[in-house]
């Protein structure tokens, strides 16, 4: 047993086909042209800008409810800040942000990851790394 309830299901993965098909299905119904960067900041601008995980339980636009153009959302594993440093001071050229954002959110699937883990899996998917090339993988991992 793999530790899941009996009941369990896996979630529905979409393929990047059908990801590409809901995305001409939105393009052709929902979606709306922006103007350019530049006409836009002559009538909005993101003063603020947030860094979250990449968790898909955690999605700040959803959950703090941000209109269209009023955040600026970067996420990666964790939420790092360190890791996103070049991106926010490259968006921050053209935005001037006013305020800065970190979530760090409960049940954290990251905290899980062990380095032992990762490295196992890399060496089964990348079987023409060396040991060195695999010693060289940055591993960024969070603890409890």
């Amino acid at each position: 047993m793999d530790g899941r309830p009996a009941n369990y299901k896996p979630a529905y993965r979409p393929t990047v086909e059908e990801l590409l098909k809901r995305n001409k299905e939105y393009v052709a119904t929902v979606h709306k042209p922006w103007p350019d960067l530049g006409e836009l900041l002559e009538w909005t601008s993101p003063s603020t800008i947030v860094i979250a995980c990449s968790d898909p339980r955690c999605d700040p636009q959803q959950f703090m409810q941000g209109r269209r153009g009023e955040i600026a959302a970067i996420r990666n594993l964790g939420g790092q800040v360190e890791i996103s440093i070049v991106d926010i001071a490259t968006l921050d050229s053209e935005f001037q942000f006013k305020e800065l954002v970190i979530v760090h959110h409960t049940n954290c699937g990251v905290i899980s990851l062990t380095a032992d883990g990762v490295s196992e899996y890399l060496k089964e998917n990348l079987p023409s790394a060396t040991k060195e090339e695999l010693a060289a993988f940055p591993i960024a991992l969070f603890s409890k």
